[in-house]
């Protein structure tokens, strides 16, 4: 039976700030892979982070600007926050699950997806919602 470490990040995001969030994954993924860690766990949308404003007021009404923002931040899948991430899972040997809030490639929809990486940098994802 083989043994194998599971890392549980508990971390805070930087809300908004998708290339904040993704040096701070990359950088958390190397220092729990260099702890021994073979799968690294993050929490949901650690990237960009939770759209907190959603529960703060009625829907629609002012939360234009906020939208906005979360579109632009959102991760398109695939692209390059996926390539970063599974490259830094690939340099690791690790795998890596991290939570996004995805938006499509031609649109502004956004979806709470969770994406898997393995040590040979493939990515899967599952949409949630």
């Amino acid at each position: 039976m083989t043994t194998v470490k599971v890392a549980a990040v508990q971390a805070a995001y930087t809300l908004m700030d998708q290339d904040a969030c993704l040096g701070k994954a990359v950088d958390l993924l190397h220092q729990a892979a260099a702890a021994g860690a073979g799968i690294v766990v993050f929490p949901e949308v650690f990237i960009p982070g939770t759209p907190i404003w959603i529960d703060a007021q009625p829907i629609w009404d002012g939360d234009g600007d906020w939208y906005a923002l979360l579109v632009d931040q959102a991760v398109v899948v695939p692209g390059p926050v996926t390539e970063t991430l599974g490259a830094a899972a690939r340099d690791t040997g690790t795998y890596l699950v991290i939570g996004v809030d995805e938006r499509e490639p031609h649109g502004a929809t956004i979806y709470n997806t969770t994406l898997y990486f393995g040590p040979k940098a493939r990515c899967s994802a599952s949409t949630a919602s």
